[in-house]
């Protein structure tokens, strides 16, 4: 009986020292680059199921300037405008633990 009960304590510390705590990614990354070499972009992310809530505020964008934010995986719009007030208006989807880029 000493055996067995040996046994098992040893086969329960094997199995929980092997259930190692996994994160789960639930956040990606949105990469918007400026390719101009002499515009500045304002832009804002904001949900797609309702694009007059803004996520983030007035975001400048400098020539030839990236930047990068996280969101949470989901599908969102970049809504903003060039410095002569051209709108600018980009959906895009962010998945876990993935990066999305957008040229402007």
């Amino acid at each position: 009986m000493k055996f067995l009960k040996s046994c098992l304590i040893i086969v329960l510390l094997a199995v929980m020292s092997s259930c190692g705590k996994e994160e789960v990614a639930l956040t990606g990354k949105l990469k918007v680059s400026n390719l101009s070499s002499s515009l500045t972009y304002y832009v804002f992310i904001c949900p797609a199921e309702n694009t007059t809530i803004q996520l983030t505020g007035d975001l400048p964008i400098a020539n030839k300037e990236t930047i990068t934010r996280e969101l949470n995986a989901g599908n969102y719009v970049l809504k903003g405008y060039k410095y002569d007030n051209t709108n600018i208006s980009q959906g895009f989807q962010i998945k876990a633990g993935e990066t999305t880029e957008i040229n402007l």
